[in-house]
């Protein structure tokens, strides 16, 4: 096994251990972010802070949000998929109501 594959399994133990519901999309995110940036004991630091239930995009600093990367952290809401649908839902109106500027017309 070798050592990457060795990690993956060791945060994938964790994040399932710890009651992740998406423990297998988090392992991937977890090694894509961190895999040969941060030595393993920090990795597996953050991966227990994500077991205890800190929010995955507070550990990583960032999140995307309609395309965007946005910085998140403790006090910034965190950016939704469902929210992204509520934007959708926005955009169509105004164009349906054809506004302008803020202004009808």
């Amino acid at each position: 096994m070798s050592d990457k594959e060795s990690l993956q399994l060791k945060i994938r133990n964790i994040l399932k251990d710890g009651g992740i519901e998406f423990y297998d999309f988090e392992t991937r995110q977890f090694l894509r972010e961190y895999y040969k940036v941060l030595p393993e004991d920090e990795i597996i630091e953050k991966v227990k802070k994500r077991a205890d239930g800190y929010p995955l995009q507070y550990i990583f600093g960032n999140w995307e949000f309609y395309g965007l990367p946005f910085s998140v952290g403790e006090g910034v809401l965190i950016p939704r998929a469902d929210t992204e649908t509520l934007v959708d839902t926005a955009i169509e109106l105004i164009k349906k109501q054809k506004f302008k500027n803020g202004k009808e017309r």
